[in-house]
């Protein structure tokens, strides 16, 4: 409790910091490392490692002076730890996880531990927010972002510890739905692993402990009585283009993604068919939407203005995701993307945009593709999108405008997505934004466009309105380059303005480099890497970027489950401490002159907040042994909610 009081008087950092160490049991350490000034050292998820960084001993996730990384989780919840070897050791090391045992019974390592290696990413180009964003130089720097399995053929386990860059792996550790709460403890090591080679490795990381052992920690996990629902009441829409992965997997042809055919008379159909589902399986259980860009249905002609369509290839490709047979917890996507373009039919081939011939081609598409999804019982999570998004201008918004009135014509019958924002930003110092001058049922808009009282609005009108993410201050940014905190604050910003949902355009795809020199905000890396460069034929790779945005969409749901439980007003007040402005509402006078990012740039407040939420929601069924934890997590909760720790001082 003194350093409780201590800290608040120093300011929230140290607040949050000191609560989180409380709430860890931790206190100052020593590393444990090799002989030739190595060093091993463990960290959560949301820690942040770059190739230089140094050891910490001590952290929210491990206690290097306790040998201990304890992790607090609920039941279905995946929760990440990174280990970081620094040189010195030579050679391999493997990582191994036992399994976990404790009162409650027995979680085997196979079943809920998966271990990979992550791989660095090289930036070279910084947008204008990165340096006081960060507070780093805006340098050519190494970020780890992809993520191979420990098993794939190249580039896997074990770790080769050069001595010139932190070497990382990263294990997921899932809790399963049938999971007993109490306490588990399972043992972690690092160690050269046996015939000093990956022989024996298996898809959960080390089949047996190292044959020497550099370093060795307990994992303590605390399972409260509190469970993950299985649905995702967040909708995160991932758009999956497959044209770089077919490319970098298959040398694939480039090709416009309606006109991508994953069709049985295609060379590689099989493979190109298994890659694209298990980028959608990946996506899926990370708690996203997939929803496919490519592939529609062939048709062809059969009488003026009709066309005949050829379902059965598509109906095969997607029906798994839309039933929900595909994924492993059955859950089907609960959003889809009607394959329905300006560009398919092809306006240019049917006398132009908006002409009455290309109206008429509309119609007939749109009422086959409509009644061949209403007869597959699939029309009422379908949502129409003719235009993709592009650069604010008035040649854009009369654009949108041509197909929002050409899908009107053609009597299309679900929403039409808008990437515009509802109104014109004259509001917000621009003088000569374009007017704004549609209603479709959904707007899914980038962060810097949307004004929160706008989206507010526009939800009790009746429209959806999902969040594409941007940059800061708007949003957190999606780039590899961005703090840890930036991917995982989404789902808390869609929570604290009431969105619909996330939006993210390029999910599985590189866009081509643009000619122009400024590059749209809301593009940024696949969140799935292809796997083809680390010898996985069929299996895309993820991203740091995706385990951490699955953080956030954990929170989100914890956020719901304390508003069911009636304690809504609960869940605000701690959303709006963590994210204290977002969107529009970080401009001061106009959209160039705003205010810092209104959300920390590093875990601290994050796991606390998440800490409070899991303790409330346990209520008088936490364990005996985390009396302590509740005890401060309940203290520390009471000073993060005093009036004056509201209080944010900006010097300008």
């Amino acid at each position: 409790m003194q350093r409780g009081r201590l800290a608040r008087r120093l300011g929230r950092p140290a607040a949050v910091l000191a609560a989180l160490l409380a709430l860890a049991g931790l206190t100052g350490g020593c590393l444990q490392g090799g002989s030739r000034g190595g060093a091993i050292w463990v960290a959560g998820g949301d820690d942040q490692i770059l190739s230089d960084s140094p050891p910490a001993p001590e952290s929210a996730a491990f206690s290097a002076r306790r040998g201990e990384a304890r992790l607090l989780a609920a039941v279905n919840e995946t929760l990440g730890l990174q280990v970081a070897v620094a040189g010195g050791f030579g050679g391999s090391r493997t990582v191994h996880v036992s399994d976990f045992v404790g009162p409650p019974g027995r979680l085997p390592a196979s079943e809920i531990v998966r271990v990979y290696r992550a791989h660095y990413v090289e930036v070279t180009r910084f947008a204008s927010w990165y340096p006081e964003h960060t507070g780093r130089d805006a340098v050519a720097t190494l970020f780890p972002d992809k993520l191979v399995p420990w098993e794939a053929p190249r580039g896997g386990g074990p770790l080769r510890v050069s001595g010139t860059r932190n070497e990382i792996a990263w294990i997921d550790l899932h809790v399963p739905p049938t999971t007993a709460p109490g306490t588990y403890r399972a043992r972690l090591t690092v160690g050269a692993p046996a015939g000093g080679s990956a022989a024996g490795e298996t898809q959960h990381g080390a089949r047996t402990p190292p044959a020497s052992i550099d370093f060795a920690c307990d994992i303590v996990l605390d399972v409260l009585p509190v469970a993950l629902p299985v649905d995702r009441h967040l909708s995160t829409i991932c758009r999956v283009d497959p044209s770089t992965l077919l490319r970098a997997h298959f040398n694939w042809p480039e090709a416009p993604a309606e006109q991508v055919r994953l069709l049985p008379e295609e060379p590689r159909h099989a493979e190109a068919v298994a890659l694209v589902g298990e980028t959608f399986r990946l996506l899926q259980g990370h708690r996203t939407n997939p929803v496919l860009w490519a592939s529609f249905p062939k048709f062809r002609p059969v009488a003026r203005d009709a066309f005949e369509l050829d379902w059965a290839p598509y109906d095969d490709l997607v029906t798994g995701w839309l039933d929900g047979t595909a994924f492993d917890d059955q859950v089907p996507l609960s959003t889809w993307l009607l394959p329905a373009s300006l560009d398919y039919p092809s306006a240019a081939q049917n006398g132009g945009l908006g002409s009455a011939q290309h109206v008429r081609a509309l119609r007939s598409y749109f009422a086959a593709v409509q009644d061949h999804f209403a007869e597959r019982g699939w029309l009422d999570r379908c949502l129409l999108r003719l235009v993709p998004p592009e650069t604010l201008t008035d040649a854009s918004v009369r654009r949108v405008a041509a197909a929002s009135a050409a899908a009107e014509q053609a009597q299309a019958r679900i929403p039409l997505v808008a990437h515009l924002p509802p109104r014109s930003l004259r509001g917000l110092g621009w003088r000569d934004a374009p007017a704004i001058d549609l209603a479709p049922g959904t707007w899914a808009t980038p962060a810097m466009w949307l004004e929160p009282v706008e989206l507010t609005r526009q939800i009790q009108a009746g429209r959806r309105v999902w969040i594409m993410p941007d940059e800061p201050p708007y949003s957190g940014s999606l780039a590899t380059e961005a703090p840890p905190t930036d991917a995982r604050i989404l789902p808390w910003l869609a929570y604290r303005y009431g969105a619909d949902g996330l939006w993210i355009e390029h999910a599985a795809d590189t866009p081509a480099t643009s000619t122009s020199a400024v590059r749209e905000r809301w593009i940024a890396p696949p969140l799935a890497y292809p796997g083809a460069e680390f010898g996985l034929r069929t299996q895309p790779v993820p991203s740091i970027r995706l385990k951490r945005l699955l953080r956030g969409l954990q929170d989100y749901e914890l956020l719901r489950l304390l508003e069911q439980n009636g304690q809504g007003l609960l869940a605000r007040r701690v959303c709006e401490q963590v994210v204290r402005w977002g969107l529009a509402g970080a401009c001061r006078d106009n959209v160039l002159t705003t205010r810092g990012a209104g959300w920390p740039t590093n875990a601290f407040a994050l796991d606390l907040a998440r800490t409070l939420l899991l303790i409330e929601l346990a209520g008088e069924a936490v364990d005996e042994g985390l009396g302590t934890v509740r005890r401060q997590a309940r203290s520390e909760w009471g000073a993060l909610f005093t009036p004056a720790q509201r209080i944010a001082v900006e010097v300008d």
